[in-house]
């Protein structure tokens, strides 16, 4: 159980507390009650005039109480995406990234969203619509290592559920199975490759690597921009340690940074510990100011 010192020393460094800590912990408030009285999914406003259906949450929240769940990265993704482009996100959740790239990549750009979890692809699914997104694909798949199907833990908190690792034989929760696909495979029937990925996967992020050896490959001139988030815990769920992932992608040719709390890049290089988010960026162009 996290410690009261523990969760007031993390909401001090949330953006919305350090710029109006009244009104940070008003919202904080008023979300317990809204759920406590009402189950049915809340309307959440994004940037640009998109709405959201929520279900209860720990990302939702986040959502609410800042305007977006990690500002940071989603004022990364406006500076990397332009009309245009084509973004790949992974692990997609309810939406929030689809949505926002939508706007920024425009009517001539291109959206792939992938994610597994039947309840909440269904958010994904209502949210595109209701924002009427024409440019918007959803894919209700796990990526992964390899095609196939795969033993998914379904979390109380929608979005930890995590693919189970395959050296995992019982686990205590809940799970359902879903289809996978590597970044690989899709590439061959897709023909578009992206500009841009985010890759959320709960500890997955190593087997998805795995499975993207030709993205990787790709020369300087064409190769994506990767935008990875983990969680030194969920990685080793996996049984493997998070500097693999900056190991890997460095060893394909890019170069790395870690995104800092207030939306700065530090060049993995410069520094042996983590940042208190942990995002990483890499690419193998000089990256957008």
């Amino acid at each position: 159980m996290t410690s009261p010192r523990s969760a007031l020393s993390r909401l001090r460094q949330r953006p919305d507390f350090q710029q109006s800590p009244i009104l940070a912990i008003s919202r904080r408030i008023w979300w317990r009650i809204r759920w406590a009285f009402n189950t049915e999914p809340w309307h959440l406003s994004l940037t640009d005039g998109l709405r959201l259906a929520a279900p209860r949450g720990g990302a939702c929240a986040l959502i609410y109480y800042q305007g977006q769940s990690e500002p940071e990265v989603a004022a990364f993704l406006k500076r990397a995406l332009r009309a245009g482009m084509t973004f790949w996100d992974i692990g997609a959740h309810i939406g929030e990234y689809s949505l926002l790239a939508s706007q920024w990549v425009g009517s001539s750009g291109h959206v792939e969203a992938f994610e597994p979890q039947p309840e909440i692809f269904e958010f994904l699914s209502r949210n595109v619509a209701e924002n009427k997104l024409t440019n918007v694909a959803l894919h209700r798949l796990a990526i992964s290592e390899r095609d196939g199907c795969r033993r998914m833990s379904v979390h109380a908190e929608p979005s930890q559920s995590f693919l189970s690792p395959a050296n995992v034989t019982a686990d205590l929760m809940p799970s359902i199975e879903v289809p996978t696909a590597s970044i690989d495979e899709i590439l061959k029937s897709h023909g578009r490759v992206p500009n841009v990925l985010k890759v959320d996967a709960e500890g997955a992020e190593k087997m998805i690597l795995d499975g993207a050896i030709t993205l990787l490959e790709l020369s300087e001139a064409v190769a994506p921009i990767w935008v990875i988030e983990f969680e030194p815990d969920t990685c080793v769920r996996f049984g493997y340690h998070p500097g693999e992932l900056v190991s890997k992608l460095i060893h394909f040719g890019y170069t790395t940074y870690w995104v800092l709390p207030k939306g700065d890049l530090l060049e993995t290089s410069h520094s042996s510990s983590y940042p208190l988010r942990r995002t990483i960026i890499a690419s193998k162009r000089p990256l957008p100011c």
